[in-house]
């Protein structure tokens, strides 16, 4: 994630399973799964944590014994690169 100004970020994840979000190296929270019921409808989270300007990895951890059918990652403060 590429950031123009630093400040408070937030990343929004819908996916209908169980993930832990890092950046830069450090959790900033994670995903609750749907309840039982709903078990593929997706759930959105939003995580906010304060960066400065600049680069930052994110890497979203998944347990391989559960992945989710779909995710998706937003954020309006910057853009997604891939280096």
């Amino acid at each position: 994630l590429q950031l123009a100004q630093g400040g408070k970020t937030t990343l929004k994840l819908n996916t209908a399973g169980e993930c832990e979000v890092w950046v830069n190296g450090n959790s900033i929270g994670r995903t609750r799964s749907a309840s039982s019921s709903a078990k593929d409808m997706p759930v959105e989270t939003e995580l906010s944590t304060e960066l400065p300007q600049g680069k930052h990895r994110i890497v979203i951890r998944i347990d391989p014994n559960n992945l989710p059918d779909f995710l998706r990652l937003e954020s309006s403060e910057g853009t997604f690169v891939m280096d």
